[in-house]
């Protein structure tokens, strides 16, 4: 097994970023985001002022456990843009 490597946090948002304005359904987009980049990022990784809104976005992404596409599929839509909008502001991009 291939251990898991964990990027700086402006590299991890930045690919976040790249994988959350490429093509495919939103939905989708924001799971592979998090699981390839953000997942293993910790609040304590943002700036101070962050880390909580950081720590209760992680929460509702994490509230679906193993089954996060599910999850993300029984969001509505304004949430599923609200989890995106905030990647994309931390990432300085919104």
């Amino acid at each position: 097994m291939i251990g898991r490597v964990t990027l700086p946090a402006d590299k991890a948002l930045h690919l976040a970023v790249r994988s959350l304005t490429g093509a495919g359904p939103q939905r989708e987009r924001l799971y592979h985001a998090y699981r390839f980049f953000l997942r293993n990022l910790r609040p304590e990784d943002l700036p101070a002022g962050e880390r909580d809104g950081f720590a209760a976005w992680r929460g509702t992404i994490e509230e679906g456990g193993d089954k996060l596409m599910a999850h993300l599929e029984g969001m509505t839509n304004e949430r599923v843009d609200g989890l995106v909008r905030q990647v994309l502001r931390w990432a300085g991009v919104a």
